[in-house]
């Protein structure tokens, strides 16, 4: 317990026990990314064996901490994570008490990460990254009231107006904006994007229905000349959706499973075109943004954060299915030279308005660093 405690002494201490990767987690270690060029001590708890903990080197220390029942769902198992949760956070109690800070970005520690700050006269600052609805609000609501909790960032405009629905007045004065941003790679890619094939579409994210890849069901047998990537892991996909995509897809689809780093496949497969097709309110999509970045046409639902994503990086938006093929078709049949000048453009203003020293002088005024 003596070298954990040395471990949060003075040092930000940043909590996130999901397993998986997602935008959350992306977000996360730009966090400490940020958190280690201005200066500061960084600890990360994190999931044993998850995407983070293989994810760090180089960003923070890491204390590695069992994640029980993170595969489960389920209103009860909802209930035995927050108690095994908690368990976790006192039996570390020592490092998070020597904390300058602890930032807890994933939502179900929210509630226990709180509560025990309450206790021990711990500071916590929330991450909001995705929309919250029906019990995950409510429990939002709950921890963000309590007076451990300083202070809580958005990821974007989008989740700021969304929490600022349910969040009581005296919650409502700890918001604090700190937007996405491409990854440093990207920084000096809108300089040199290169057009890719637009006859090659990408559909990039989870593998579930709510994502809505199952519109290259339809979209593969009207565009036989067409190549679709269907880009996602298996390991967290749902089966029977998978099943749907591949029954139901012309031969013309290839389900490629996970690709990382993301932007690296598109231009080593030429891709032109990435579809955004999610049927949910996402909250910091970071695939338009990047895909943007790295010279690809980009066509988004306009939805939630993806609407907030094309206004800022001047990408083109569709509101049904339907409007997918008429899109692509339209890209398809521009000329060469238009479609460079406005890929080149989104590139450049997906880089500018989403990048990194952006972001880290955001994160620097918000906890007050040098």
């Amino acid at each position: 317990m003596k070298d954990i405690a040395a471990a949060g002494a003075g040092a930000i201490v940043a909590i996130d026990l999901a397993m998986s990767h997602g935008g959350g987690q992306q977000v996360f270690l730009d966090f400490l990314r940020a958190a280690k060029r201005s200066g500061q001590t960084v600890t990360a708890m994190v999931a044993a064996g998850g995407w983070l903990d293989k994810s760090l080197s180089g960003y923070a220390s890491n204390v590695s901490v069992p994640a029980p029942g993170r595969k489960r769902s389920g209103l009860v198992w909802r209930g035995v994570r927050f108690l095994l949760f908690f368990k976790t956070l006192v039996k570390h109690r020592a490092l998070l008490r020597g904390a300058k800070e602890i930032v807890v970005s994933d939502p179900e520690l929210f509630l226990p990460a709180a509560l025990l700050g309450s206790i021990c006269e711990l500071r916590i600052t929330l991450y909001l990254h995705m929309a919250y609805r029906g019990l995950a609000a409510r429990v939002l609501r709950l921890a963000a009231g309590l007076s451990s909790v300083v202070r809580l960032i958005c990821v974007s405009r989008f989740v700021e107006s969304h929490v600022l629905k349910f969040l009581p007045q005296h919650a409502a004065r700890k918001l604090a904006l700190v937007e996405n941003a491409v990854s440093e790679s990207l920084e000096d890619m809108s300089e040199r994007p290169i057009l890719g094939d637009m006859s090659r579409v990408a559909v990039i994210g989870r593998l579930i229905p709510e994502k809505g890849q199952d519109v290259v069901c339809s979209l593969s047998h009207l565009l036989p000349d067409t190549r679709f990537y269907v880009i996602g892991s298996f390991d967290d996909a749902d089966a029977n959706f998978v099943e749907t995509l591949r029954k139901q897809s012309a031969s013309n689809v290839s389900l490629t499973g996970y690709q990382s780093p993301i932007t690296d496949y598109l231009r080593q497969h030429r891709i032109g075109i990435v579809l955004v097709p999610s049927r949910i309110t996402e909250a910091c999509p970071l695939v338009p943004i990047e895909a943007a970045a790295a010279g690809c046409a980009v066509i988004v639902r306009n939805l939630g954060g993806l609407a907030e994503v094309a206004e800022n990086s001047g990408l083109m938006t569709v509101d049904t299915d339907e409007e997918f093929l008429r899109a692509i078709r339209s890209i398809q049949n521009e000329s060469r030279r238009i479609l460079e000048s406005n890929i080149q453009a989104a590139s450049r203003r997906a880089v500018s308005y989403y990048h990194p020293m952006r972001f880290e002088q955001a994160i620097q005024r918000v906890f007050g660093w040098p």
